[in-house]
Parts: C-alpha cells; structure tokens; sequence
C-alpha cells in the first residue's frame, strides 16, 4: 500500500517537472520573432523573407520540444492517478 502511494507521488511528480519543462518551451517559442536587421524592406528584401523563415523555423523546433514534454507530461500523471488507485 506504501508502495503505490509512493509510485503514484513519484509519477505525479515528473508530470509536473515534464508540464514545467514544457510551458517553458511554450513560452520561448512565443518569443520568436525576427532579428531587425540595418537594411529596409526595399534595399534587401530577400534577407527579411530569410530572417523571418529562420525564427520561424526556430519556433517550430521549439514547439515541437513543448508538444513532446507536455505529452510525456500528461502520460505520467495518468499514469500516477491510476497507480493512486490501488
């Protein structure tokens, strides 16, 4: 009986380091925008369309890492709740 109580504890423990972990990567990938750069829109216009395609690309590996933290996030506190059960 200790046991699982101990186990459902430790489980929901890591579901919530995991939903920490993830909310922080939420949060930088919102934080993503393109660097200014010294040249106007007309001058360069190809060095805006990178920079925006390059922070857009950093926010997507960003948001992929938050969606796999908050999937392993909501597995071990399922995982814990049932364990709690018994």
């Amino acid at each position: 009986m200790a046991l699982t109580r101990i186990a459902a504890f430790l489980f929901a423990l890591a579901g919530l380091v995991s939903a920490i972990v993830a909310a922080r990567y939420w949060l930088l990938g919102s934080r993503e925008y393109p660097s200014e750069l010294p040249q106007s829109m007309s001058d360069a216009p190809e060095l805006h369309i990178l920079n925006v395609e390059v922070s857009i690309g950093k926010a997507g590996t960003l948001n992929a890492k938050a969606a796999k933290w908050t999937g392993a996030a909501a597995i071990l506190s399922a995982l814990g709740s049932i364990i709690g059960l018994f």
